[in-house]
């Protein structure tokens, strides 16, 4: 079972973000393609400015699923204090959340981050108040139903654990020029692209890497990074058939 849930927040903290709109359009249309793993419409879960409570809902109804794939766009920066270091998402107005509370706390997992890492130092009453575009192509039956096969099977023979992806790096600003966030389009680019025949599995790490180099190439200094930990093996992000 498998659960992907897009987070965006478009009409949050001024100004605006319409790129964030086309991005959560965007990574649906990608995610039911064949190079995408052939999602289900009812597998993906599009949050726009939710509440913070809609988005733990949504958490704890994923926590049964094998694999939960999460996206988060919009406004944010990155808050340090002490042994604290986090970044913090503007899901709507009001209402921010860190990205460590963003965890469905099943098995396997995915987040990618786009959004701003700009450095705030905390004071202690601070930290302690933030704790409380095309349409889809035709594609063949069977070739939906060998890229889940594909990407399931791939999802299942990594080991447990937790992957963020983050679009820039600690005190960058993520790029958007009105038609999606830079980093999030790019790494969409990357997996629409994947050729590999007969058959065969991007990796959200290899996917990584390709839309790092254009990331930068784009919008230097903008870097984006990513945590795996010590894991040897990664996620599956684009399949070929």
């Amino acid at each position: 079972m498998r659960k992907a849930i897009l987070i965006g927040s478009p009409n949050g903290p001024d100004p605006a973000l319409p790129g964030v709109e086309v991005d959560l359009r965007d990574l649906a249309i990608y995610l039911k393609s064949v190079k995408g793993g052939a999602w289900e419409s009812s597998e993906i879960t599009i949050l726009a400015n939710p509440s913070k409570k809609d988005v733990l809902a949504t958490m704890n109804t994923a926590s049964i699923c094998d694999y939960v794939l999460i996206t988060c766009s919009g406004h944010g920066e990155h808050h340090v204090r002490n042994d604290f270091d986090d970044t913090v998402f503007c899901i709507n107005k009001t209402e921010e959340m860190y990205i460590s509370e963003i965890n469905p706390r099943n098995k396997r997992h995915l987040v990618v981050v786009d959004v701003c890492r700009k450095v705030v130092l905390l004071k202690l009453e601070e930290h302690r108040m933030f704790a409380a575009k095309q349409a889809q192509p035709y594609e063949f039956a069977e070739d939906r139903k060998k890229a889940r096969q594909l990407f399931d099977q791939a999802v299942m023979s990594c080991a447990e654990g937790r992957i963020v992806v983050y679009s820039c790096d600690k005190n960058q600003t993520a790029g958007d020029d009105g038609s999606g966030g830079i980093f999030t389009q790019s790494l969409v680019k990357v997996g629409a692209a994947f050729t590999k025949k007969p058959s065969g599995v991007m990796d959200i790490n290899d996917a990584f890497q390709i839309a790092k180099v254009r990331t930068y190439q784009l919008n230097a200094p903008q870097t984006p990074t990513i945590n795996v930990g010590r894991r040897r093996d990664y996620y599956p992000f684009a399949v070929s058939v």
